[in-house]
């Protein structure tokens, strides 16, 4: 008859070891695949920010844009019905870019709206590792 795993036979420092290397692969496979997820996470958040950055210039151009053409606009010199057609044509373009802008700023401020979520995201799996590691070292 075999000893029980509680008995004083060694059975249980063995079992005890043996659940002891499972549960800490189980959970140094958890915290690589957190790490995965914060890699991933922090590789968009970098593309969310390099996003960010290339519309804030866009924005800028396009404020530099319609700034440089408000200018122009008072400073046409050529004839009445010429100056009439290009301050028309010019004002279109204007409202163009000043909806592109808007649109542009919308979008910006969803995609930092959506950097924060990201930032706050990564932060929670950096915590949660800090306590799978903790949870690791005290199962080593």
């Amino acid at each position: 008859m075999s000893s029980p795993p509680s008995s004083p036979g060694g059975a249980q420092s063995s079992s005890h070891v043996s659940y002891s290397a499972m549960a800490s692969s189980n959970q140094q496979k958890q915290i690589d695949r957190q790490q995965a997820t914060i890699d991933r996470l922090a590789l968009q958040l970098k593309q969310v920010e390099a996003e960010c950055l290339k519309q804030k210039l866009e924005n800028q151009d396009y404020h530099a844009i319609v700034r440089r053409l408000r200018k122009e606009n008072t400073s046409l010199t050529a004839s009445a019905s010429d100056a009439d057609k290009r301050l028309k044509d010019q004002q279109n373009w204007a409202k163009q870019i000043e909806a592109t802008n808007q649109d542009l700023t919308r979008r910006s401020i969803r995609d930092e709206v959506r950097l924060r979520d990201m930032e706050s995201e990564l932060g929670e799996l950096q915590r949660r590792e800090e306590e799978y590691k903790a949870l690791l070292e005290k199962v080593r």
